[in-house]
């Protein structure tokens, strides 16, 4: 088995057209090592912490902000909805016209649906059905004192602090 030598190159092979193997030696190199210029020379790479801080970033928007961004204006817009059927069907449970506004009656109808719940599940410990009579409940009273005599005095008494 022949291997290269310490000074000497590989060992190669060539097949002559007599099907003798003849044996040449080839030097490691052939040409002499080529200088590389020193603003061309491979150094180590820096860490690109620029672009592994605004992939953070990123991520974590996308992942942490807008779910809770979502999930809080859900929140907003199921408030709001739930506020306007319970203040709607507050208003249909009592007799009368009563003198207020259609946000006043989505702001007193999910009022009256907060506390109809604490008192419903809470503090009754009743079913959901029950519960929600106790969110109109609620929410009638409270449209009853928004719609009354008293609740219009307090809301003229203060009509300098309106826009």
């Amino acid at each position: 088995m022949l291997t290269p030598g310490p000074a000497a190159g590989l060992i190669v092979f060539a097949t002559s057209h007599t099907g003798q193997h003849d044996a040449k030696l080839s030097p490691p190199f052939s040409t002499p090592p080529r200088r590389i210029p020193a603003e061309l020379e491979t150094r180590p790479p820096k860490p690109y912490v620029g672009g592994m801080v605004v992939l953070i970033v990123v991520l974590l928007v996308l992942l942490v902000v807008l779910p809770i961004v979502g999930w809080a204006l859900w929140l907003v817009i199921s408030a709001a909805l739930v506020g306007a059927i319970i203040g709607g069907l507050a208003r249909l449970a009592l007799p009368g016209r009563q003198e207020i506004g259609f946000f006043s009656t989505i702001v007193i109808g999910w009022i009256g649906s907060l506390f109809g719940s604490l008192l419903g599940r809470h503090l009754f410990h009743v079913g959901t059905f029950l519960t929600i009579l106790c969110e109109i409940g609620v929410a009638a009273i409270l449209v009853a004192i928004a719609g009354s005599r008293a609740g219009n005095a307090v809301a003229h008494q203060n009509s300098s602090l309106r826009w």
